[in-house]
């Protein structure tokens, strides 16, 4: 634990997470410390942030993510709460979920799931923003609730928080053509590139 003079929320939390270091530091099936309750503590120190952690390519964690989800009036809080980290902590900390390579991404809904693999894209100018339309093979008028919903989370895995509360506008979700590449649709997996993110 770091001990400070006079402590502030942002100090506060951090002496938390190092005080439970070893119920992080152990594989992803024995943590001892969930991710619900490490955004309740980070939502003591800002109300409305979000905590999340990142795994190795060992399945151990080795990093700590703090988030606004998505709420840019946030943001000033999400960086304040990062700067205040020690840099003795035994993982990376990071402000903001980050933008993702999501090739064989899937996120699962009840009686589905919802793969990369099955998703194009279009852009145009919105301004001085981008305007996103999103083409999904599965998407029907049943399931679309449930199905842009698992696709804006991809979205925002795959252009990262802070490009999406920032540089993009409007986000459209329609069902995908025949034949999505003769349509001149882009496989999502290059938006990142496409978008100059990654």
């Amino acid at each position: 634990m770091w001990p400070f003079s006079r402590k502030s929320k942002e100090e506060t939390f951090w002496n938390w997470v190092a005080a439970n270091t070893d119920r992080l530091d152990r594989p992803v099936e024995e943590l001892g410390l969930s991710v619900t309750e490490l955004t309740a503590a980070v939502r003591k120190a800002a109300p409305g942030l979000m905590g999340e952690l990142a795994l190795s390519e060992e399945q151990v964690v080795n990093e700590i993510v703090i988030s606004a989800d998505g709420r840019k009036e946030l943001f000033p809080a999400v960086q304040q709460l990062v700067a205040a980290a020690p840099s003795t902590l035994p993982w990376k900390v990071t402000a903001f979920r980050q933008p993702r390579m999501t090739t064989g991404m899937k996120i699962g809904m009840p009686g589905m799931e919802l793969s990369s693999d099955e998703m194009w894209f279009s852009t145009k100018p919105d301004g001085e923003l981008v305007a996103l339309t999103v083409f999904i093979d599965a998407l029907t008028e049943e399931n679309r609730d449930m199905v842009c919903h698992a696709g804006f989370m991809l979205v925002d895995a795959a252009v990262g928080e802070v490009f999406l509360e920032t540089r993009v506008g409007e986000i459209s979700f329609e069902a995908a053509p025949s034949d999505p590449a003769v349509a001149g649709l882009a496989p999502f997996d290059a938006i990142g590139r496409h978008l100059g993110i990654l």
